[in-house]
């Protein structure tokens, strides 16, 4: 009886398709009405949000940061 050997080429979880996750953070100016179903258009790329927004005021200015992601193939 042969002995036979294997290789192995991809192990963990997933697929081997290779993907790339990017994080940003975006501090937009002015109190704006963002909802997590929304996305943004930023870079050439669709991103998704995370979280819910941060809203600030510094004196009569206010300000909006949220957490964003895109997942590219």
């Amino acid at each position: 009886m042969a002995l036979k050997t294997f290789t192995v080429i991809w192990a963990g979880f997933g697929t081997a398709e290779s993907t790339a996750l990017s994080k940003a953070k975006l501090y937009l100016p002015g109190n704006l009405d963002v909802d997590t179903a929304d996305r943004i258009l930023f870079q050439g790329k669709l991103w998704t949000l995370e979280g819910e927004p941060w809203k600030w005021k510094m004196g009569a200015r206010q300000y909006t940061m949220i957490d964003v992601r895109v997942v590219t193939k």
